[in-house]
């Protein structure tokens, strides 16, 4: 399902580059993720990703942190 989601206008705007870039789609998987655990703060998120092997399967094992799921979600 989010594999088929049109991203179109949010990468337009994903610069990516950069040491800890994600991608805009694997963000928005793992926020979906979390808020169907209802989990909202990005603290928690972040905790998830460290913590939670579930995440870690979304996120292919990547672990943004706390600032960048606040970021993308603000966005």
């Amino acid at each position: 399902m989010m594999e088929e989601l049109n991203l179109e206008e949010v990468l337009k705007e994903y610069k990516g580059g950069g040491t800890s870039s994600y991608h805009p789609r694997m963000m928005l998987k793992v926020l979906v993720y979390a808020y169907t655990q209802r989990v909202n703060s990005s603290r928690q998120i972040a905790k998830g990703l460290r913590e939670n092997v579930t995440s870690w399967w979304i996120s292919g094992n990547n672990r943004p942190d706390f600032g960048r799921s606040t970021v993308f979600a603000a966005a």
